[in-house]
């Protein structure tokens, strides 16, 4: 369960979130949600059974399971994170 300090919003399914100086927006895949990640990279995604997402990247696809963040940087590059790492490493920011 995610706790209240990393929920994102609950329109877009997208928040900011900062690892020291560095912030990021993220978004959390769970079976009811995966059109909001694939609009969050912006392009179509191809559903893995048993739920997540494959979605391509300037540096090959990507995989998705759900529970999984998939996280976008300063830099637009995309990359997931599983999530007890992202609770452990990430804070929620208002923008």
């Amino acid at each position: 369960m995610t706790p209240d300090s990393l929920r994102p919003n609950a329109a877009t399914g997208v928040a900011a979130y900062r690892n020291g100086a560095m912030t990021v927006h993220a978004v959390r895949v769970n079976a009811g949600n995966l059109t909001v990640g694939e609009q969050f990279v912006g392009g179509s995604c191809s559903t893995l059974p048993g739920g997540g997402l494959v979605f391509a990247t300037e540096h090959g696809p990507l995989r998705a399971r759900v529970g999984d963040w998939i996280v976008r940087n300063a830099h637009g590059d995309y990359y997931t994170c599983r999530d007890e790492q992202f609770q452990a490493t990430y804070e929620r920011i208002e923008e």
